[in-house]
């Protein structure tokens, strides 16, 4: 999956602006969590992405 700097700005402000979810209208959740790991792995971010699925 390629990094999408855009998507990273868009969490990153999410998280500064205190918003309780990471949904990001316009990108799936599986994008976003893979691009919340690279921010984790970094040291941008710390904590750890679960993802749930209900069926």
């Amino acid at each position: 999956m390629k990094r999408d700097m855009e998507l990273i700005k868009k969490i990153m402000l999410n998280i500064e602006n205190d918003e309780p979810t990471l949904e990001i209208q316009g990108y799936e959740q599986n994008n976003i969590f893979f691009h919340a790991e690279l921010l984790i792995d970094a040291g941008y971010l710390n904590g750890k992405c679960v993802m749930v699925i209900y069926h």
